[in-house]
C-alpha cells in the first residue's frame, strides 16, 4: 500500500491507475485488513495532494462498507 501511495503521489501521469488501484485493494482487504494497512489509508488522508487524500477516503470507505 506504502508504494501505491507514492506512487500516487510522484507520479502525476499514473495517479489515476494507482488511485483505481488503491480503492480495488481496500475492496479486497476488507474483510482481512490489518491495522498496519489501515493506519496507512489513514496517514495518506493527511497528505497535501488532494487526489492521493480522496483515493485513501474511498479506499477506507469500500474497506468498511458492510
Amino acid at each position: 500500500m506504502k508504494q501505491i501511495l507514492h506512487l500516487i503521489r510522484t507520479q502525476p501521469r499514473l495517479s489515476k491507475n494507482g488511485s483505481a488501484t488503491l480503492i480495488d485493494l481496500g475492496e479486497a482487504i476488507s474483510s482481512t485488513a490489518t491495522r498496519e494497512e489501515v493506519d496507512v489509508l489513514l496517514k495518506g488522508t493527511l497528505m497535501t495532494e488532494s487526489h492521493l487524500r480522496n483515493a485513501c477516503l474511498q479506499a477506507i470507505q469500500v474497506s468498511f462498507q458492510a
